[in-house]
C-alpha cells in the first residue's frame, strides 16, 4: 500500500513536473504571452499533477508493441541425464559463499523494508499539517466576514447595482467592512471583504476600481477554480515546480481582474497602479485558501504593474496557441501497448493489473470479457474474482449488467445471475450492494437482506436469465390493473427505478407494450405533482414512455399537457419534457415546441425551459427557431442562460 502510494506521488511529480518544466520554457522563448493566458496553462499543469495521483483516468496511446508472453518466461533444459553426484555444483558454491553476506545484509535489508511506510507517515502528517493551517486560515476569514459591517451607504448600493449591470453579473455581490489589517477578497459565495480603515482613505474613483476588481474575480469564479491549485500544492508540497504553476495561477488572476477593471471603468494605468501601491503599503501579504484578491509581496506587485498595458491582439493569439499546445500535452497521455488479437489476450495479466483506482480500465475490461463467449468469459472472471481490487469488482458486475452505446441498457446475458452471485457472496459491502441493487432492479422486487438474496439466487440459479426475466416482469405488468390507485403507483414507483430495462428490446419492451404500461403510465403525468420527490417520480415516468420508443399516436397523449403553452406544470418537469424531445425521431413535435417557445418569451423568463428549448431547436437543427432565440437573447442577463442560447444560435446559423 505505501508503495502503490509513493508511486502515485512520484508519477505525479514526473507528469507534472515535465508539463512545468514546458510550460515554463514556452513562456521564456514567447514572451508576449499575457499573464491572463499564461494562467490557464499553469492552471493546467496542477491538473495534469492531480490527475496523475489519482490514476483514475487515462487516455491510452497503442504505440509501444505487443509484449511477448515468452520474453519474460523461465525456460529450463536438461544437460545430461547422469546421475547427480554428491559434490556440490558451481551453483551451490555460489550460494553458500553469498549466504554469510546476506546475513551481514540482514539488519540493512530490514531497515529498508520500512523507508516507504516511513516516508509516507511523514508526507500524511505534513498534509494534515498544511490542512489545518489552511482551515484556520479560513475560519479565521469567516470570523472576520461575520464581524464585519455591511454597507450601509444609499449611494454605494446604487453606484455597485450599476457597477453589477455594467459587467454582466448574474448577482449583486454583498459587500462588507471589517477591521482587519488585510487586503481586499472575494470570498466563496458571492461575497467582498474590504478593509474599513483602507475604505476610508480611497477616494471614490479608487473605491470603484477596488470593487471592480474584487467583482471580476466573481464574475470568474476565481475561488472555485483556485481548489485544484490549492490541491495541487497542498499534496505535492515537496515539489517545487508544483508550489511556482500554483503560485503562477494567482499571480495570473490578479493580473486578469487588473485589465478587467481597466477595461470596464476606462481608468488609466497610472491611477490604477497608484491604488495598488496604496493597498501594498497599508496590508501585509496574506495568502488565505478559497479566496481571491489576495497578494503575496512586492515582487508580485512589480509584476502586475508591469502587466497594466494593452495586449497586443499578435500576443493574444500567439498566448492562445501555446495554451492550445499546453492543453494539448495536459491531457492524462499513457502509452500503452498495441492491442493484440484475441487469441493474443493474455487474461491472467490483464486482469492482474487492475488497480485499484483505475475503474475506467476495469470497467473497459469488463466490457471485453462479457463479450466473450458467456462461458469462457465467466470463467476468466470467476477465476480472478478474489484478486480484483473492491472498485474493479463493481465495475465488473455494471459490464455484464449493462451494455453498451449509451443510453446503457440491460444486457441479458446467459451468465449474468452467476456473475451477480459473486457480488452477492463478495467480502466488500459496496460489492454487495451493487449486485443486490442489479437483482432488485431485475426482479421488480426488494430483499431484506443478502441471505434473503442468496436463497433466491439458489432457488433461480439454473434457469436461463430470459426466463428469469420474463417469469418477474409479466406478472407485474399483467396485474397492475388489478390493484388500487394508491398501491398501483407504489408498485409504477418501483418500475421507473427499474426504467432501464424497458430499453430491453427482445423481453421486456414487448411484454411492457402488450400489457399496456403507456395506458398506466400516462395518467400521471396529468396529475398535480409539486413535491421534490414526487418531480423526481413524474420525470422518471418520462423516462419509461421514451425508453418504450412510442410512436407520435402514442407518446402525444402523455405530453399534451406539458407541451401546452398555458398549461399548469412544474417548469422543470415541462423543461425535461423538451429536453427528451431533442431527438431526430420526436421531429414530429417541432411544431409543439416553436409555440411553446413563442409563448414562453412572452411570459417571465423561466431558465429552466429556455435552455432546454435552446439546446433541443440545437439538436434538431430547427432553423425556424432562430427568430425565437435571438429574441430570448435579448431578454435574458443570465450569463449562463445566454451562453446556451448563443451556441444554438451560432450552430443553427452555421446549418443555414
Amino acid at each position: 500500500m505505501a508503495i502503490e502510494l509513493l508511486e502515485s506521488l512520484g508519477r505525479a511529480c514526473l507528469h507534472g513536473g515535465v508539463l512545468a518544466g514546458v510550460m515554463w520554457l514556452m513562456t521564456r522563448w514567447v514572451r508576449n504571452v499575457p499573464l491572463t493566458l499564461q494562467r490557464w496553462g499553469w492552471w493546467l499543469v496542477c491538473a495534469k499533477s492531480l490527475l496523475a495521483l489519482v490514476g483514475w483516468i487515462w487516455i491510452n496511446l497503442p504505440l509501444l508493441p505487443v509484449p511477448n508472453r515468452e520474453s519474460g518466461v523461465e525456460t529450463f533444459s536438461i544437460v545430461s541425464e547422469a546421475p547427480m553426484s554428491k559434490a556440490p555444483t558451481p551453483y551451490k558454491v555460489e550460494r553458500q559463499a553469498q549466504s554469510s553476506e546476506r546475513i551481514a545484509r540482514g539488519g540493512l535489508t530490514a531497515l529498508i523494508q520500512y523507508v516507504p511506510s516511513a516516508l509516507l507517515c511523514l508526507w500524511m502528517m505534513s498534509v494534515v499539517a498544511l490542512v489545518w493551517g489552511m482551515i484556520r486560515r479560513w475560519v479565521g476569514v469567516e470570523r472576520l466576514w461575520r464581524a464585519a459591517q455591511p454597507l450601509s451607504d444609499t449611494e454605494w448600493r446604487r453606484r455597485i447595482q450599476q457597477l453589477c449591470v455594467q459587467m454582466e453579473l448574474a448577482f449583486v455581490p454583498c459587500v462588507r467592512f471589517s477591521c482587519g489589517a488585510h487586503p481586499p477578497m472575494a470570498l466563496l459565495g458571492g461575497r467582498v471583504l474590504i478593509p474599513s480603515t483602507l475604505w476610508k482613505q480611497l477616494s471614490d474613483e479608487e473605491r470603484l476600481m477596488t470593487l471592480t476588481h474584487e467583482f471580476a474575480h466573481l464574475q470568474r469564479g476565481d475561488a472555485w477554480w483556485s481548489i485544484v491549485p490549492m490541491l495541487a500544492q497542498t499534496l505535492l508540497f515537496f515539489f517545487p515546480p508544483i508550489r511556482y504553476a500554483a503560485r503562477q495561477w494567482e499571480l495570473g488572476c490578479e493580473t486578469a481582474s487588473d485589465t478587467a477593471t481597466l477595461r470596464y471603468l476606462g481608468c488609466t494605468s497610472y491611477a490604477y497602479g497608484a491604488l495598488l501601491l496604496k493597498i501594498a503599503e497599508q496590508m501585509r501579504p496574506t495568502v488565505i485558501p478559497l479566496t481571491a484578491g489576495t497578494t503575496h509581496n512586492f515582487a508580485y506587485l512589480r509584476t502586475r504593474l508591469q502587466q497594466l498595458r494593452p495586449e497586443p491582439r499578435a500576443a493574444k493569439s500567439i498566448g492562445a496557441l501555446v495554451l492550445g499546445l499546453v492543453g494539448l500535452l495536459a491531457l492524462p497521455w499513457r502509452l500503452t501497448a498495441q492491442i493484440p488479437s484475441v487469441h493474443q489476450v493474455d487474461w491472467h495479466q490483464k486482469l492482474s493489473a487492475l488497480r485499484q483506482v483505475d475503474w475506467g480500465e476495469a470497467y473497459e475490461t469488463g466490457i471485453e470479457l462479457a463479450s466473450l463467449p458467456p462461458e469462457r468469459g465467466y470463467a476468466l472472471l470467476a477465476e480472478h474474482w478474489a484478486c480484483l481490487p473492491m472498485q474493479a469488482r463493481q465495475q465488473m458486475l455494471k459490464a455484464f449488467y449493462y451494455t453498451r452505446p449509451y443510453p446503457l441498457r440491460p444486457r441479458v446475458h446467459p451468465k449474468l445471475l452467476a456473475v451477480l452471485e459473486l457480488g452477492i457472496n463478495d467480502r466488500s459491502p459496496s460489492v454487495r450492494s451493487w449486485a443486490k441493487s442489479y437483482l432488485e432492479q431485475l426482479t421488480l422486487r426488494e430483499f431484506e437482506d443478502a441471505d434473503a438474496v442468496r436463497v433466491w439466487i439458489a432457488q433461480h440459479r439454473d434457469l436461463p436469465i430470459a426466463q428469469v426475466v420474463r417469469m418477474h416482469w409479466e406478472p407485474f405488468l399483467r396485474e397492475l390493473p388489478r390493484f388500487p390507485d394508491a398501491e398501483r403507483i407504489a408498485r409504477l414507483r418501483r418500475l421507473v427505478e427499474s426504467s432501464a430495462w424497458l430499453r430491453e428490446s427482445t423481453i421486456v419492451r414487448p411484454l411492457a407494450l402488450r400489457y399496456h404500461l403507456p395506458e398506466w403510465l400516462t395518467p400521471i403525468l396529468h396529475t398535480n405533482m409539486t413535491d421534490a420527490n414526487q418531480v423526481a417520480f413524474l420525470q422518471g415516468v418520462l423516462e419509461c414512455l421514451f425508453a418504450l420508443s412510442l410512436s407520435e399516436r402514442e407518446l402525444r397523449p402523455a405530453l399534451a399537457p406539458l407541451l401546452k403553452p398555458d398549461g399548469s406544470c412544474v417548469p422543470s418537469l415541462r423543461a425535461y419534457a423538451v429536453r427528451l424531445l431533442g431527438s431526430p425521431r420526436y421531429a414530429w413535435a417541432t411544431a409543439d415546441l416553436l409555440t411553446l417557445a413563442r409563448h414562453a418569451v412572452e411570459q417571465p423568463i423561466e431558465p429552466l425551459l429556455w435552455a432546454a428549448l435552446a439546446e433541443t431547436f440545437q439538436s434538431l437543427g430547427e432553423a425556424q427557431a432562430l427568430s425565437i432565440l435571438h429574441e430570448m437573447l435579448a431578454r435574458t442577463d443570465n450569463p449562463t442562460l445566454r451562453q446556451s442560447i448563443k451556441q444554438a444560435i451560432d450552430e443553427l446559423e452555421g446549418n443555414g
